[in-house]
């Protein structure tokens, strides 16, 4: 009876594990897509041509004040997305497909933003 016992832990061990495996596979593939995708928004954003005067550089830079502003905004919508999918993922003790492809399509969405803005 101790051996089924023994078995019993270690399946019920080795199932925790895989699970908590494919959590950190299933955030690491998230918070990767999110990394991207803010990545992606500064390429917006042209460097100056010139620094040799400073005065010239920072007349460029204020040039492309819109895509800066559009830069911290899309920054910040991304970031409050990523925050609220960190926090959903936090309570999630087990998933199915189901909830993977939900996941893979709400990264689909935040994978857009940069080409939107």
């Amino acid at each position: 009876m101790g051996d089924s016992e023994g078995e019993s832990d270690l399946e019920e061990e080795t199932e925790l594990q895989k699970r908590t495996e494919g959590m950190a596979r299933l955030m690491g593939f998230s918070d990767g897509v999110f990394a991207i995708a803010i990545t992606l928004l500064i390429l917006n954003i042209e460097v100056p041509k010139s620094t040799e005067a400073t005065a010239v550089a920072v007349s460029q830079l204020l040039n492309e004040w819109p895509d800066i502003l559009s830069y911290v905004i899309s920054f910040l919508v991304i970031g409050n997305y990523w925050i609220v999918h960190h926090d959903i993922f936090e309570n999630v003790e087990r998933y199915d497909r189901k909830l993977l492809w939900l996941n893979i399509i709400y990264l689909m969405f935040i994978a857009f933003i940069p080409f939107s803005t």
